[in-house]
C-alpha cells in the first residue's frame, strides 16, 4: 500500500511465475506501467483471492501485463485509474504474440480510463474471462472493454464467457443487466439476493486447484 516508483507502482514480475493469494494492492502509484502490478515475460504468475483498488498509472491503473498470460481467480479491480486500461492493460511487443491473461470469477468496477478501456484495454492480446462482472467501468469509449485497433496492431480477440458486461458482449453465456450489488459505491461487492449473476457461471471454467 502506497507505494510508488517511475515504472511501477507496487510489485514487478520479470519472466517469474509468482504466486499471491489472499493479497491486497491499494494506493499505489506509477507515472508509466502498473499501478498495482506490472507482469513482463512469458511466464505466468498466479493471483486468488486477491483485491486491486484505488491504484494510478498511465498503462494499467490495477495490472500492467506486457507479454504476460497471468491467472487470476476470485479477484476484485475497483478505483483504480490510467490513461489506458484502467483496470487492466494487455500489451504486447515485436517479441511476443501479446498477452493472454485468464480472468475467472473476478470483478472489475469503478475503474476509470481517460482514453480507452475503463475496465480492460486489449493491444494484440487476447485474455480469455469466465465467470466475470465488469460493470459501471468509466472511459470515454468501450468503457468495459477496449480492443485496440489499427494497421501496425495485431487484432485482439479476447473470449469472453458466462460473464456478465455492461453494454453487452458476444460470448456464451454472458448477458447484461445490473449485478445489484450490495454497496459497490462502499467495496462492497457481494451479490444481493435476486441477482441476475448467481447460478448464472461455468463450475468448468474455475481451476482444478480452486
Amino acid at each position: 500500500s502506497d507505494n510508488s516508483s517511475d515504472n511501477c507502482g507496487s510489485v514487478y514480475n520479470k519472466s517469474s511465475s509468482s504466486q499471491f493469494v489472499n493479497c491486497i494492492f491499494s494506493n499505489n502509484s506509477t507515472a508509466e506501467y502498473g499501478g498495482g502490478m506490472y507482469n513482463n515475460g512469458y511466464f505466468s504468475s498466479q493471483f486468488v483471492n486477491c483485491i486491486f483498488s484505488n491504484n494510478s498509472a498511465r498503462y494499467g491503473g490495477g495490472i500492467y501485463n506486457r507479454c504476460s498470460s497471468p491467472e487470476l481467480v476470485n479477484c476484485i479491480l475497483s478505483y483504480n485509474s490510467a490513461r489506458y486500461g484502467g483496470g487492466i492493460y494487455n500489451d504486447t511487443n515485436y517479441n511476443c504474440s501479446g498477452s493472454r491473461p485468464e480472468l475467472v470469477n473476478c470483478i472489475l468496477s469503478y475503474n476509470v480510463a481517460n482514453e480507452h478501456g475503463g475496465g480492460i484495454a486489449n493491444y494484440g492480446s487476447n485474455p480469455t474471462v469466465a465467470n466475470c462482472i465488469l460493470w459501471d467501468n468509466i472511459a470515454p469509449a468501450d468503457a468495459q472493454i477496449y480492443n485496440a485497433t489499427g494497421s501496425y496492431i495485431t487484432p485482439s480477440n479476447p473470449v469472453v464467457q458466462y460473464s456478465l458486461i455492461q453494454g453487452g458482449w458476444t460470448g456464451e453465456g454472458n448477458i447484461d443487466a445490473d449485478p445489484v450489488f450490495v454497496d459497490a459505491a462502499n467495496g462492497d461487492f457481494r451479490l444481493q439476493a435476486g441477482s441476475p449473476c448467481i447460478d448464472k457461471g461455468s463450475n468448468a471454467a474455475v481451476p482444478a486447484e480452486i
